[in-house]
């Protein structure tokens, strides 16, 4: 497995995007390759979770956060099984993936569903989506990596933002791109553009991969059939949504729950729950939960805060509580996440 990075040059926008070429080998305990495909990876970064009994399991699968179905082997199509590695694993991570096949073929296992993949059919993982693939031999994809929040939009497009915000959210865990889609080809045409740029390296490289990328993103939202939606901002019910969103990011200290962001939205409790789910496909404490995870994990990163001061600013009850989810999701203490990133 090798990943080619982008280089330093763009730091205004953060380093996003790499290649990388997926090995035949499915994800297992003894090789953690596949994983390194970002140039921030450490080992136990990403969430592992089998998908046989055992105690642990049944522990991890208890905590709100992480808990999700992993398939047992008959749920596997036949065809498939003799893929299995034992036990299947899975992960997660805070990037974006974005995954096509230029040989052979692949089988996703995302959340609850399963996408079988060949030759030239393209995937988007979204960020802390639990995953997992199989691959038959001399399978070889391209994959890109970036992170959404990274993505700057100028004058003219900042009005699609909200459909951005909704794209690279939990209402989308994944996106299959097939052949038969009408926007296969500009898709394409924008992977292919990135992954040349990052080979090349040609002068403002990492600038037109931003840009494709932002290209791409809008043409993922019509695939979603989201632009319409949110575009506008005359509909309630995605003005609303983003409302609440950017509350919650800019009240992480102060919030203690969805009855705060119901009151601040002016909706009823109980329906804003129901509101926030089918929006988003995950409750909002669940939402909450992850949102002061994610931003603890990039100020350890990014800062030299104490950890105390990060449990503050990111609104956790207590230090033990912080200790407790963030190594529960990321399967490593906070010190020790710091400590790799350094």
């Amino acid at each position: 497995m090798k990943a080619v990075l982008s280089a330093s040059g763009a730091e205004q926008i953060g380093q996003f995007i790499c290649e990388v070429t997926v090995d035949t080998q499915a994800p297992s305990l003894d090789s953690d390759t596949f994983f390194t495909t970002m140039d921030d990876y450490v080992p136990g970064r990403n969430l592992l979770v089998h998908s046989s009994a055992s105690t642990n399991s049944q522990e991890r699968k208890a905590n709100f956060i992480t808990e999700f179905h992993a398939p047992t082997r008959d749920e596997i199509p036949s065809r498939w099984q003799k893929y299995l590695p034992v036990p299947l694993c899975f992960h997660m991570h805070d990037y974006c993936q974005l995954t096509k096949v230029e040989e052979g073929r692949i089988l996703y296992i995302i959340n609850n569903t399963q996408v079988e993949m060949a030759r030239g059919d393209i995937i988007v993982i979204n960020p802390n989506t639990i995953h997992s693939w199989l691959a038959v031999e001399q399978t070889r994809c391209a994959s890109i990596g970036f992170y959404p929040s990274k993505l700057r939009l100028n004058d003219y497009c900042r009005s699609h933002e909200s459909s951005f915000e909704l794209l690279y959210s939990m209402q989308y865990p994944s996106m299959h791109i097939s052949y038969q889609s009408p926007y296969y080809v500009g898709i394409d045409r924008c992977i292919n553009s990135i992954l040349m740029e990052n080979s090349i390296k040609p002068p403002a490289y990492s600038e037109m991969m931003h840009n494709y990328i932002v290209e791409l993103s809008f043409l993922l939202s019509r695939a979603c059939s989201i632009l319409s939606d949110t575009a506008n901002t005359t509909p309630r019910r995605p003005e609303t949504l983003q409302k609440a969103m950017l509350y919650i990011s800019e009240h992480l200290d102060t919030t203690t729950g969805p009855q705060d962001v119901a009151t601040y939205v002016h909706m009823n409790p109980c329906y804003f729950s129901y509101y926030f789910k089918k929006q988003l496909g995950v409750p909002c404490s669940k939402y909450i939960a992850i949102k002061r995870l994610s931003t603890a994990a990039e100020l350890l990163k990014s800062t030299d805060l104490s950890i105390s001061d990060i449990v503050f600013k990111c609104g956790f009850r207590s230090v033990s509580n912080f200790y407790q989810l963030f190594s529960s999701l990321y399967t490593i203490s906070p010190g020790k996440f710091r400590k790799l990133h350094q």
